[in-house]
């Protein structure tokens, strides 16, 4: 089955500048995805809303405060490539 690996590390909890415009975009993006005939769903997370835990998707919360704008790059640009190949994701999608 394909898998779809998503960061959402942008998603927050908190109020602020994360509640945004990129927070509502990743939010409605993961709210409608396309059924999952055929395909599988992996979201990569960091402070990870309730809302999450409702939708058919896998979430992979990380370890990393990536609150942080430094941290949440370094993820970005060492952890989640190689986080997706562990999870033989087929397709990458960052926000």
């Amino acid at each position: 089955m394909p898998t779809v690996a998503i960061n959402a590390h942008l998603l927050s909890r908190q109020l602020g500048y994360r509640r945004a415009g990129i927070h509502h975009y990743i939010e409605q993006v993961l709210s409608n995805l396309p059924p999952q005939d055929g395909w599988q769903y992996t979201v990569f997370t960091g402070d990870a809303p309730e809302f999450l835990a409702q939708l058919p998707l896998t979430t992979i919360p990380s370890r990393w405060p990536t609150i942080r704008p430094p941290v949440r790059i370094a993820w970005e640009q060492v952890v989640w490539p190689w986080a997706a190949v562990a999870q033989r994701a087929n397709l990458l999608h960052s926000m």
